[in-house]
């Protein structure tokens, strides 16, 4: 285990290659990140079969939408009729290789962390986090580019795709690129108060 900041949440780094292990100690260096959060994000991540991405925003207003209606997905509202060229890459970072989960998670969260530098942040250095999760049987991703299976993923509100809130499972509050306990923060299925499953 790579301990954060020594004293918080441990990183799983086990299965890590030796080259990569340098990066993650570069990346989480002087870190913190709540444990309870650490775990459920890592207890989410740990689901097979599934593809995780984020979405990030600077604006708690959007985040909160994002996470009950489902995300507007920019670039396509010229719309019409459903196609499965619509790329969610415009919108969603996924890193995953599926060759080492470990090393994925590594990039996911670090992806999650640097929410707080998007668009710096409006000068706050408060951002947020959007999770997606969607099946593989849904979504595939092939060398970091998604291509969707189904569309019964999204909707159209009659001006843009928007991808359903039901993939929509995480909302994290990133404070100057740390993960502190925060009323802003919530995934769904997962009580953080005590970090057991609902």
């Amino acid at each position: 285990m790579f301990f954060i900041n020594n004293k918080d949440y441990k990183l799983p780094n086990k299965n890590i290659p030796k080259e990569l292990k340098k990066y993650i100690n570069d990346w989480f260096k002087d870190v913190v990140i709540d444990k309870k959060i650490g775990n459920a994000l890592e207890q989410l991540f740990s689901e097979d079969n599934y593809i995780y991405g984020v979405h990030r925003t600077t604006n708690i207003e959007i985040a909160d939408k994002i996470y009950e209606e489902g995300l507007i997905l920019t670039g396509h509202n010229d719309s019409g009729a459903f196609s499965n060229e619509i790329d969610l890459d415009l919108n969603i970072s996924f890193k995953q290789s599926f060759t080492n989960k470990e090393w994925d998670y590594a990039k996911f969260l670090r992806d999650i962390l640097s929410s707080s530098n998007y668009k710096y942040a409006l000068g706050n250095d408060v951002g947020y986090a959007m999770i997606v999760k969607i099946s593989q049987d849904k979504v595939s991703l092939n060398n970091g580019e998604s291509k969707i299976i189904n569309n019964d993923i999204l909707y159209n509100n009659g001006t843009n795709y928007i991808l359903k809130p039901e993939y929509i499972v995480g909302k994290i509050e990133i404070d100057s690129g740390n993960i502190y306990e925060s009323s802003n923060t919530e995934i769904k299925g997962i009580d953080l108060t005590n970090h057991k499953i609902k």
